[in-house]
C-alpha cells in the first residue's frame, strides 16, 4: 500500500493505487468478484454508517456512531484475515492492501476525509477489478 495516510491521499493517487492493485488481483491472484464482494459489502455498511454520521450534526449524538465505525473498521481486519487463511488468492496481494488502506485510515489526523479516500479508493478497486476481469 503506497498510501501511508489517507487523509492525505490525492485523487490521483487513488486512481492509480486502485488500478495497480486490481490489476494484481485479477492477473497475479486470480481474485474472483465474489470474493471481493464479500469484503466490500463490510466496507459498505461502514459506508452507510459514515453517511449517518455526516447527517448529524450535534455532537452527542454523533460519537457513539464514530466510535462504532471505528469498531467496525478494526473488526474488518479478522475477517480479511479469514479470507486470506482460506483462499490463496485473497492472501498474498488483497488481504495486505486492504490492511494498509486500514492502518493508513488509522494513522489519519482527518477522519472525515480519511473515510471519505478509503471509501472511493475501495470502490475504485471494485471498478477496475471488473474491467481488468472482463479483459
Amino acid at each position: 500500500m503506497a498510501i501511508e495516510r489517507m487523509d492525505k491521499a490525492t485523487a490521483q493517487e487513488i486512481n492509480q493505487e486502485a488500478w495497480d492493485q486490481a490489476d494484481a488481483f485479477v492477473n497475479k491472484d486470480r481474485l474472483k468478484t465474489h470474493q471481493l464482494r464479500n469484503i466490500f459489502s463490510a466496507i459498505e455498511k461502514m459506508r452507510t454508517l459514515y453517511k449517518r454520521i455526516q447527517r448529524i450534526k450535534e455532537q452527542e449524538k454523533r460519537q457513539p456512531l464514530i466510535d462504532d465505525l471505528g469498531m467496525q473498521l478494526v473488526l474488518l481486519k479478522p475477517k480479511i484475515a479469514y479470507a486470506a487463511g482460506k483462499q490463496r488468492s485473497v492472501r498474498y496481494n488483497f488481504f495486505p492492501f486492504v490492511q494498509g488502506a486500514m492502518d493508513a485510515v488509522e494513522k489519519s489526523k482527518d477522519k472525515d476525509k480519511a473515510y471519505q479516500n478509503f471509501f472511493a479508493l475501495m470502490e475504485s478497486v471494485v471498478g477496475y477489478h471488473k474491467y481488468f476481469e472482463s479483459r
